[in-house]
């Protein structure tokens, strides 16, 4: 697995983040992440940059809950570094940047 994340790294090191705004999270080929489960679908996770400020929602046509904080996105919620976010069994800690 080590190797693997250092082969990720080296092919991922000329990108630059600072101009992404947003991103998705979702089963879909058009998503940024592709999480791919039976029950996560296309764009379940929108993280969004805002008025120099990042925010998070959630796609409210599925049935699966995503979690900030143990508590369920229904809505625009701006994150914050240290934050997690939960949607089925992955897990992102939040570090206040792409």
């Amino acid at each position: 697995c080590r190797h693997l994340v250092i082969l990720i790294l080296e092919k991922y090191k000329d990108i630059t983040t600072q101009n992404i705004k947003k991103i998705t999270i979702g089963n879909s080929d058009i998503d940024d992440i592709i999480y791919n489960n039976d029950i996560t679908i296309e764009n379940q996770i929108a993280i969004e940059l805002i008025d120099n400020q990042y925010y998070i929602n959630s796609n409210q046509q599925s049935e699966t809950n995503v979690y900030l904080n143990n508590r369920i996105i229904k809505k625009n919620i701006q994150l914050h570094s240290g934050d997690v976010i939960f949607i089925n069994n992955l897990k992102i800690v939040w570090m206040n940047t792409f």
